[in-house]
């Protein structure tokens, strides 16, 4: 397992349930350090005393079976809880010293602080305690609802999906089956998100026939020739280059069209244009924006109480990126879905030809709606190292073309403690893109800096005229290296504000 049952971890109060000890939250860390830091007898003398008027005024008794945390750093504290204890959570304290506390926020940061990934450990490892059953908490009704439970256990699973996919194995090792990450294995993925949803892929040679869909545009004359191209090098089907699509509430047809794209490399050589050792280290989660949409899919379809009023289309493009005797080559042109001719400058760009692709084709809307274009498209990929050195492993940087869409995602980031920050679509440096023998390059040529700026502005080129689009720019790891959903929790929000 890699991390326990959200729901499992946070319960609603019930005279069923016999709390063994109490957690009581508070905001001053140093009143948490006081009390949990001196013994009973000094404590009570202290209060007998009145040295301190804050102790004497918050607490009267402290007994052994009760531990005292400061509510933000809560997520940080969860190895302080016994495994296997079950503790009644004491927020009248956290209440009286703060006007406003987001108690959906704390508890969700505490449970996804449970996450482990320990697939590839051995059981007899040291210093591995999976197998300790994970403490669980009692929430008061008089703040909490069963709503609100399950609402922070829809989000901590979703982001417990994205966490292991990104951490999952990139290779093909038999005695790990599908914890290793594939394009293959991707596909499974999207198909078993919901059996309310449906699922069509197209694989390896079929991305490049004509009208081999009717939902990729109105003719559709070209195929998906930058999927193909930049997965072609493999030789093993498991990693055949591969369009998912999968679509959900399509009979609501009075409802608006989300559709969700997400860069799905499960691992990046660089293909010709070679990465270093060093550069290849991490590659295993250039899938990360495939895992972002598929998490935020599970959140949106797995809604209990207040489903979202939308239609949803999720388009994850598939490959592996890597060398092989039919490696697309620098300076190579190809030819996108929707007719656009890219000439290759290196092959270690392959992100955006992909997302070019699907962008184009969820431009075009669906054919059951006679291909109106969708409300909102929105990408999620690790795309650039440029925005990791602009934001820093853990704010994502995002793109739009919509000032609504901007503030929308930045007041909903604020409000779930989720943020991210919006970098300019720069016009004047659209010129850096130009090619002397196609329509455009797939990275500039001549021109120093802004990385994930011409990579947002390459992506653009593929959204229809008219479309709200969003593009994320996320890393996919926390400073650990380990996987991470960045910004997810903030598009639900913005959706949710949006669409309600």
């Amino acid at each position: 397992m890699s991390s326990p049952d959200p729901s499992s971890i946070i319960s609603l109060d019930s005279n069923e349930t016999t709390p063994s000890k109490l957690l009581t939250l508070h905001t001053k860390k140093s009143y948490v350090s006081f009390v949990n830091g001196l013994d009973d007898q000094t404590r009570e003398l202290l209060l007998d005393q009145k040295k301190s008027k804050f102790v004497e005024n918050q607490i009267s008794t402290v007994k052994t079976n009760e531990l005292h945390l400061c509510a933000k750093s809560l997520s940080s504290s969860f190895s302080l809880l016994r495994p296997g204890s079950t503790y009644s959570v004491d927020l009248s304290a956290l209440t009286k010293q703060e006007d406003s506390v987001n108690y959906n926020n704390l508890l969700l940061k505490f449970v996804l602080s449970s996450y482990k990934f320990t697939q590839y450990k051995s059981a007899d490892d040291d210093d591995d305690d999976s197998a300790s059953p994970p403490a669980k908490l009692i929430l008061p009704r008089t703040i909490f609802s069963q709503t609100s439970i399950d609402t922070i256990a829809n989000a901590a699973e979703s982001t417990f999906l994205v966490r292991s996919l990104i951490n999952g194995n990139a290779g093909e090792y038999k005695s790990f089956g599908d914890t290793q990450i594939s394009p293959s294995t991707i596909q499974r993925c999207v198909e078993n998100l919901s059996e309310k949803a449906t699922t069509t892929t197209i694989t390896g040679d079929d991305l490049l026939t004509e009208g081999n869909s009717e939902d990729w545009g109105e003719p559709n004359k070209y195929g998906a020739g930058m999927i193909h191209a930049v997965g072609q090098g493999v030789t093993n089907e498991k990693f055949s280059p591969r369009l998912i699509d999968l679509k959900y509430n399509m009979e609501k047809k009075n409802l608006p069209l989300v559709t969700l794209v997400g860069k799905g490399v499960t691992f990046d050589t660089g293909g010709l244009s070679m990465k270093t050792a060093g550069g290849m280290l991490t590659m295993k989660k250039d899938m990360g924006g495939a895992a972002h949409v598929i998490g935020l899919a599970n959140m949106i379809m797995n809604e209990k109480h207040n489903p979202l009023p939308i239609r949803l289309r999720v388009l994850v493009p598939a490959v592996e990126n890597v060398v092989g005797p039919n490696s697309f080559r620098p300076g190579d042109v190809i030819r996108a879905v929707n007719g656009i001719t890219v000439e290759i400058g290196n092959t270690d760009a392959e992100g955006r030809l992909i997302l070019g692709d699907a962008l184009a084709i969820s431009s075009c809307g669906l054919a059951s709606d006679n291909f109106t274009p969708p409300d909102l498209i929105i990408d999620f990929a690790t795309l650039t190292g440029a925005a990791r050195v602009a934001m820093g492993p853990e704010i994502p940087a995002f793109f739009t073309n919509s000032d609504e869409c901007a503030d929308l995602l930045s007041k909903a980031g604020g409000e779930v403690d989720d943020p991210m920050w919006r970098l300019p679509l720069v016009e004047s440096y659209k010129t850096a893109l130009k090619s002397k023998i196609a329509d455009v390059r797939n990275v500039p040529e001549g021109f120093v800096g802004g990385g994930a700026i011409t990579a947002a502005l390459f992506l653009e080129k593929f959204v229809g005229k008219g479309i709200d689009w969003i593009h994320v720019d996320v890393n996919g790891a926390s400073r650990d290296k380990m996987g991470e959903a960045q910004g997810m929790r903030a598009m639900y929000e913005m959706l949710r504000l949006r669409f309600r």
